[in-house]
């Protein structure tokens, strides 16, 4: 998986017009899988085309369902061979991938691609509330066959990753493929000779092959509803201090009875938790030190932090379905982790920060990343991890801060998940010597003229009696 995620920098959003030229493709076979043991839900796809036209061809055009749009976090395009990335991006209406080859297919040439789609929030629940200690069952809208704009001589698709899967309503597969059935595992197909589907308005998403399945899933559904993550740079420290506030709910099935601690502990509930959020286990960076947790009314959690670069938090209730938890945290690393020197006789740095350092398994709604560099720098350029995103600079005033003070960088993001943890945000900065040593010789030079007003001051006879 984490091959794939390094794809996501290749990635540009296609602008695309109205009419569009699918091209003549076939597909070959399409092998895919879905896998259901996390929150976001992964699919692969394996696509063997073959170009039938009688020209070159530059692009293929990957359908997302109706029911997918706008729930793909991210993607990755890579050939099946070489693993070499590929050009991808998500149309406008969010309807299509588009896939774009380094040079044109030529006719009756034959390729083999490989596609990821990472989906939040594409689960419902199945039912909207359970007892302490039960099971947790969920519903997730799949295809029979894969949607496509061109014809398909052979498909399969397998579904993995969770026990009890079923499907809600039974069904006969379709073109004599086979339903095979395996401990976490269902198979479909294979399916032959497909036409390509057809997407208007009068054909139904059951005729097209929608298929409702029901799955266990004992484990939170953590969301993060904000997460406000706050980077100070500062050379004369040499450090790099974190802060990050997070907005927390369990997306879960709700109580049915409400929450009684005697019930929690004689069902011994604690110790198999299910779905109930009962721990927040944070990856730091490697070296950090200084580490602090507040809640937002005080200090009403325990936390730990583990020689593994783990920060343990255990709320002091546990957060079933529903419910919210708020709370910030902070750590320091060293300068020279993530800021390196670049040009010396420029004085130019390259910043490598983490997107995020959140627990796993965990979905962000939206993410405000504020990189402050010292009073003084000059920013060269930002890389962040994905085009899909806002960036923002402004200034803010903070400790000794003389002139405009900290220059601050914004960057937002929304509809992540953990799996960007693996990513980093880049920022290219100037920061001289001049600026370095101005700002201590400033405070002296304000201290200095302080104190020379006070003696001044000191010295004159504010007295309204005459001397005698």
């Amino acid at each position: 998986m984490n091959t794939f995620l390094c794809f996501l920098f290749g990635s540009v959003l296609l602008q695309l017009v109205q009419c569009i030229n699918y091209g003549a493709w076939e597909n070959v076979e399409v092998e895919q899988s879905i896998e259901l043991n996390r929150v976001s839900l992964l699919h692969r796809t394996k696509y063997t085309i073959k170009n039938v036209g009688d020209e070159d061809l530059l692009n293929y055009f990957v359908v997302v369902p109706p029911r997918h749009v706008g729930k793909i976090s991210y993607h990755s395009a890579a050939l099946a061979e070489s693993l070499v990335t590929l050009q991808s991006g998500i149309s406008e209406d969010g309807g299509e991938i588009v896939i774009v080859f380094p040079s044109p297919i030529e006719p009756n040439q034959e390729i083999s691609i490989l596609l990821m789609e990472n989906f939040n929030n594409l689960t419902t629940l199945a039912t909207e509330y359970i007892g302490i200690g039960e099971d947790q069952k969920l519903l997730v809208p799949l295809y029979e066959y894969p949607q496509s704009h061109y014809p398909t001589k052979t498909s399969s698709t397998t579904v993995l990753g969770a026990p009890k899967m079923e499907f809600v309503r039974p069904f006969t597969p379709k073109k004599g493929a086979h339903l095979n059935v395996d401990d976490n595992t269902i198979g479909l197909g294979p399916y032959f000779d497909l036409d390509p589907t057809n997407l208007e308005g009068s054909v139904s998403e059951k005729e097209n092959g929608l298929l409702l399945m029901k799955y266990l899933f004992n484990s939170p559904l953590t969301r993060v509803v904000k997460l406000e993550r706050d980077v100070w740079v500062s050379h004369w420290a040499d450090t790099v201090q974190f802060e990050e506030h997070y907005d927390v709910i369990n997306d879960a099935a709700k109580l049915e009875n409400g929450f009684s601690r005697a019930e929690w502990m004689v069902k011994r509930a604690a110790f198999t938790p299910k779905s109930a959020l009962v721990v927040f286990d944070m990856p730091l960076p490697e070296g950090s030190f200084d580490h602090y947790y507040t809640d937002v009314v005080g200090m009403v959690t325990t936390w730990k932090y583990l020689p593994n670069n783990h920060m343990v938090l255990k709320p002091r209730y546990p957060i079933f379905g529903g419910w919210m938890a708020n709370f910030t945290i902070g750590w320091t690393n060293a300068l020279g982790q993530f800021s390196h020197l670049l040009n010396k006789q420029n004085d130019e740095y390259l910043l490598q920060i983490p997107l995020v350092n959140g627990p796993k398994d965990t979905i962000y709604d939206e993410i405000d990343l504020n990189v402050y560099l010292p009073e003084g720098a000059k920013i060269i350029d930002v890389y962040p991890p994905s085009v899909e995103t806002q960036v923002e600079y402004s200034f803010k005033k903070s400790y000794f801060d003389l002139n405009s003070g900290h220059l601050k960088t914004n960057i937002k993001l929304s509809n992540i998940n953990d799996e960007f943890n693996y990513l980093e945000c880049h920022v290219h900065y100037q920061y001289s010597k001049t600026a370095l040593y101005s700002k201590p010789l400033y405070i002296a030079m304000y201290v200095f003229l302080g104190l020379l007003s006070f003696f001044a001051m000191k010295r004159i006879d504010f007295s309204i009696e005459k001397n005698k």
